[in-house]
């Protein structure tokens, strides 16, 4: 409030009358200005990530090849990283809460409107944004300078409930044991069908999000625990 008085005392004394209306509508506009800059920088992300969808929604020739159709990405501010981000992409997703299998980030510079960024990726980029196995886009923008990161989940939505395509999967395994065949150069017979055990259910999917949380792929686990150790760890009894 003093602000403000100060200043109107100080166009009643110092400015003529004519000029006044101008001067208190510079001074109530100016505070707007980052609240404008920060909404044109989310409009123009927005078209970004529209042009980006429009393009993996059509086939396309990319990298003398046509693709397939892809999904659309989702617009999400936790796969958004600074413009001078350095260091690991899945690390900094990691600590913002989301949870990446897979990671893409791209620097562009120079250019001036969502228009001119998405060129630029069309023409440098096409392989990663018809990536079909990209859910996920954060975009950042100063400027002429804006960063898109492409991501995967560990968790992804779309995919089947984990038991329904596990039961998939068994029936497949139990399709191939019923037959008599050859693994390299040693003969099997037929063997008896598997049947579906919870308690290995649960050791299975632990070890599955170690290994996707801490970025590894091994059956040994990140404490060096091996499938009998996990097995025996959740209850299970038999060998």
């Amino acid at each position: 409030m003093k602000f403000m008085a100060c200043l109107f005392l100080f166009e009643s004394v110092f400015m003529p009358e004519s000029h006044r209306y101008f001067w208190r509508m510079c001074v109530y506009l100016v505070p707007l200005l980052p609240m404008y800059a920060s909404h044109a920088s989310a409009s123009d992300e927005r078209q970004l990530a529209e042009a980006i969808n429009d393009f993996r929604g059509q086939p396309q020739r990319c990298e003398a090849r046509m693709t397939k159709i892809s999904k659309a990405l989702t617009l999400n501010t936790s796969v958004a990283l600074p413009i001078n981000f350095a260091g690991s992409s899945r690390d900094a997703l990691k600590a913002s809460g989301y949870q990446a299998v897979t990671v893409r980030t791209i620097r562009l510079a120079g250019a001036q409107s969502a228009g001119e960024a998405f060129g630029m990726l069309e023409k440098r980029y096409c392989g990663a944004l018809l990536d079909p196995q990209y859910a996920d886009i954060g975009i950042t923008r100063e400027r002429g300078d804006w960063r898109v990161v492409l991501a995967k989940p560990l968790i992804d939505e779309s995919l089947e409930d984990v038991r329904s395509a596990g039961r998939i999967l068994l029936a497949q395994v139990n399709a191939a044991r019923a037959k008599p065949r050859m693994c390299g150069k040693q003969p099997f017979p037929s063997a008896r069908p598997l049947s579906w055990n919870t308690i290995l259910e649960t050791a299975a999917q632990g070890h599955s999000q170690s290994m996707a949380s801490e970025n590894y792929f091994t059956h040994r686990g990140f404490d060096n625990d091996s499938p009998a150790d996990r097995a025996r760890a959740a209850g299970y009894g038999g060998r």
